[in-house]
């Protein structure tokens, strides 16, 4: 909430600027830095307004899109494996606002909704595919301002190393397994993909 504030003798003005907070000592009078103040609230007002309006008011799905065709086609052979189930995601939650619009709230709600179906890894995968995207707009001209996914801190990871199945232990655990349950965890060894990854696929998802 943008304030005056006073320290000793003199005046501030507290406000936000960008997501930032910033502070700043005006004078010995209270009315010059309500004044200030207000000005001040004007100016960032028209700066974003016009920032705003001089950008493409670009989907995130266009974005997703672009990022794809201009940047990872081209430079990551193994795209398709690595980035196409995060990209699915992120188009699922963001794709149809602005990206002018998204903010650190939004990746924030984001991670936790993901943390339901998927680990921790697999999450701060997908956060930082989307802070790579927003990069990539400001490189090309599309954004501007502070990346929302800046501020956003990962998962701290358990270190501990991983233990694959052996083809013994596979067998004994399908042997265990009846009906549904036998071919969703036989689709999840033959995929690496994890239970919310496994039931949030749509027949449409899968390349045939």
């Amino acid at each position: 909430m943008p304030r005056v504030f006073k320290r000793g003798k003199m005046w501030g003005m507290d406000y936000s600027e960008n997501g930032i907070r910033k502070r700043e000592i005006v004078g010995p009078n209270k009315t010059i830095a309500e004044l200030a103040l207000k000005k001040k609230l004007v100016l960032i007002a028209e700066n974003k307004h016009l920032d705003i309006k001089r950008l493409p008011k670009l989907k995130f799905r266009e974005l997703a899109d672009k990022y794809l065709e201009l940047y990872l086609k081209p430079n990551r052979p193994t795209w398709k494996k690595a980035e196409s189930h995060c990209i699915r995601h992120l188009n699922s939650f963001f794709g149809e606002k602005l990206i002018h619009e998204i903010t650190a709230m939004d990746v924030e709600k984001f991670r936790l909704g993901r943390l339901k179906f998927v680990g921790k890894n697999t999450v701060n995968k997908n956060v930082a595919s989307l802070r790579a995207m927003f990069n990539k707009a400001v490189e090309w001209g599309l954004f501007e301002g502070r990346n929302p996914v800046a501020g956003v801190k990962f998962y701290r990871l358990d270190n501990k190393r991983l233990r694959y199945l052996e083809k013994e232990e596979i067998k004994r655990l399908l042997s265990q397994c009846e009906g549904h349950l036998k071919d969703i965890v036989e689709f999840a060894i033959n995929t690496g993909m994890r239970r919310g990854e496994i039931f949030d696929l749509k027949w449409h998802q899968i390349d045939w």
